[in-house]
């Protein structure tokens, strides 16, 4: 899977988009709905400790790119753990305290309520960790965070 997701990452940087769903979301948005709320330390420990390895990679000299990781791994990370949270609470808003597949409609809530919420939250914060460390330019703010 850590293979996987370093190379969707090599790949959004280059902006070429090939996936529709990025597993790590769906795992993320599935553990808070299963777990509860103590699976957000875990999904914010991943995604920093899975993206400070890949950046740091991308950057030079050495003593920059440490500090600069730490931060886009950060942002990051608090996306993923925010946008995690939001979209469970909610699913299970709209749900009714129901499962989120005890029903048809339940289902749709969840593919649809859940993805969105999560991809907005996770990619803005993503973007500005990015381009506040200087990987993605500001001009391109928005388009990165659409795509």
């Amino acid at each position: 899977m850590l293979y996987l997701q370093k190379q969707v990452f090599y790949l959004r940087l280059l902006q070429i988009v090939l996936l529709l769903i990025f597993l790590a979301t769906g795992l993320g948005l599935a553990s808070v709905l299963i777990v509860g709320h103590n699976a957000l330390l875990g999904i914010w420990l991943g995604s920093f400790f899975s993206n400070v390895v890949h950046l740091f990679y991308l950057k030079q000299p050495f003593e920059q790119s440490i500090s600069l990781s730490l931060i886009v791994g950060f942002f990051i990370a608090i996306g993923a753990m925010l946008g995690a949270g939001v979209s469970a609470f909610l699913v299970r808003h709209f749900c009714k305290e129901e499962h989120a597949l005890h029903s048809g409609k339940n289902v749709l809530i969840l593919l649809i309520v859940g993805s969105i919420t999560y991809a907005a939250i996770a990619a803005a914060f993503g973007v500005l960790g990015l381009s506040l460390g200087g990987y993605a330019p500001w001009e391109q703010f928005v388009y990165s965070w659409w795509t």
